[in-house]
């Protein structure tokens, strides 16, 4: 079967048309003819490209030379300005029909080199792979995995979204990994050591975390590679001035889970440190923090602008949390906090939270008082007392159902609602529209090439 691709969506994918259902194709565009099968009934139905026909589009140069098979990357065909359009198109029409809010709109700085933190999956099998690829050695792999396909892996010998000296590490560890044939985990047969190697570059240190098979600390060939790679960082500390520390965690067989908590330190510090505007954290090797810190920091700038000339000092409640990073950015930017309440799922992260917040109590002399709680949001009542800005940062799937009917209940004059998905962050504040307003809106694009946007709304309590 063959069809056109007759328009491109907000996944950068363009859309076909099969009985009467709506497909996405990677990398394709308007004009390209799609040779496709469909498999499976129903919701299961997918369908499988055999060929792209390329049509009369004007396409961009993609700058890396696996864009097409890895999935990592989906718009690097597309202009920025393509992508920025496709991407925040529906989120400004929703923001002004809704809400008569239109959208302050930032343009990426850096289309490359801006992420620090990649994943790579290794894989000690050959599997099928484009003609220009080739594998790492003995059939090894060190990389991501294809569009839409989970079984399978690309072999990546550089990655032009992450920072520059992580590639740089990436590239030294895939030649350490070659050395050693036994050393990649083979996931058909379950058996080999090595599974994930993640890289974090932060703006003053990193972090390189080895994933491995559980049970295998103690083989000779994974010691030996650990000690040759903890040489190699040492070596390039001494080059560059700048430090990689080296972890390590086990996970079971069937665990695709990288960089996993309680991970042992093999060489540095005991995290890695990341800024995020004018501060700096010190992060430990399997927390969250931005992956694109400078792309985030101008969302966040102009959000707390916004909220600046409305901010007449009090208590801030900081919902979804983390390790408290944004309520320090907070307290760096506007004047007159006298006490902040914390709440998040993760016990880690509010104990990391716990002593950022006394680190930055101590280093500025100033004070004000907190409260940080590990606690299910989906769950519970809710049991903070009056403040006068509450700041939320709620995971992909948006709100949880309690937390609204918090916020509706007990309304603070100002609300910051900060999202890593602008569709669900919509579904929220149409649920909190009786009792706030919009009164500012931000978006921006820090993940280029790929499909994700962060936004920022201010609201107001409705008199």
């Amino acid at each position: 079967m063959s069809a056109l691709i007759e328009r491109l969506n907000a996944k950068l994918e363009g859309e076909l048309i099969h009985a009467e259902r709506v497909y996405g194709v990677p990398f394709a565009l308007p004009g390209d003819r799609i040779s496709y099968r469909i498999f499976g009934r129903g919701k299961r139905r997918r369908l499988i490209v055999d060929e792209i026909e390329r049509g009369p589009a004007a396409r961009q140069e993609p700058f890396c030379e696996h864009f097409g098979v890895c999935g990592g990357c989906r718009g690097q065909h597309l202009s920025i300005d393509e992508q920025f359009e496709l991407k925040v198109r529906s989120y400004r029409a929703d923001m002004i029909a809704h809400f008569a809010v239109t959208p302050i709109e930032l343009m990426p700085e850096r289309v490359q080199r801006y992420r620090n933190r990649m994943d790579f999956v290794v894989e000690g099998k050959a599997v099928e792979r484009s003609s220009s690829e080739e594998s790492g050695s003995e059939g090894s792999i060190v990389g991501l995995r294809p569009a839409g396909d989970f079984r399978r892996f690309v072999d990546i010998r550089s990655c032009h979204i992450q920072r520059g000296r992580a590639d740089e590490i990436l590239s030294r560890t895939r030649r350490l990994i070659s050395a050693y044939p036994g050393l990649p985990f083979m996931r058909r047969e379950k058996a080999g050591i090595l599974k994930y190697v993640t890289i974090r570059e932060g703006r003053i240190s990193g972090a390189v975390i080895l994933t491995s098979c559980e049970g295998n600390a103690d083989v000779p060939v994974f010691r030996e590679f650990v000690s040759e790679l903890c040489k190699m960082l040492e070596g390039y500390e001494r080059e560059s001035g700048y430090r990689f520390s080296l972890f390590t965690g086990e996970v079971g067989p069937l665990s695709e889970v990288s960089a996993v908590p309680g991970s042992q330190l093999l060489y540095g510090d005991p995290y890695f440190e990341e800024a995020l505007g004018p501060l700096s954290f010190q992060v430990p090797p399997d927390a969250f923090f931005q992956p694109n810190p400078d792309g985030f920091f101008r969302l966040y700038q102009a959000a707390l602008e916004a909220v600046r000339p409305r901010w007449h000092g009090g208590s801030v409640i900081d919902l979804y949390c983390g390790s408290a990073v944004l309520s320090l950015v907070l307290a760096e930017t506007l004047t007159g906090i006298t006490a902040l309440h914390g709440a998040d799922f993760s016990a880690s992260g509010i104990e990391l939270g716990r002593r950022n917040i006394e680190s930055y109590l101590k280093s500025k002399g100033a004070g004000f008082t907190f409260d940080l709680q590990a606690r299910d949001l989906n769950r519970g009542e809710m049991l903070f007392p009056e403040a006068n800005l509450v700041i939320v940062d709620p995971p992909r799937a948006g709100l949880a159902p309690g937390v609204i009917r918090w916020l509706n209940e007990h309304p603070a004059p100002l609300l910051l609602y900060i999202s890593c998905n602008p569709s669900a962050q919509v579904e929220n504040l149409l649920a909190l529209r009786e009792v706030y307003r919009p009164v500012f809106a931000a978006v921006t694009d820090p993940f280029p090439q790929t499909t994700h946007l962060e936004s920022a709304v201010l609201l107001e309590r409705r008199p």
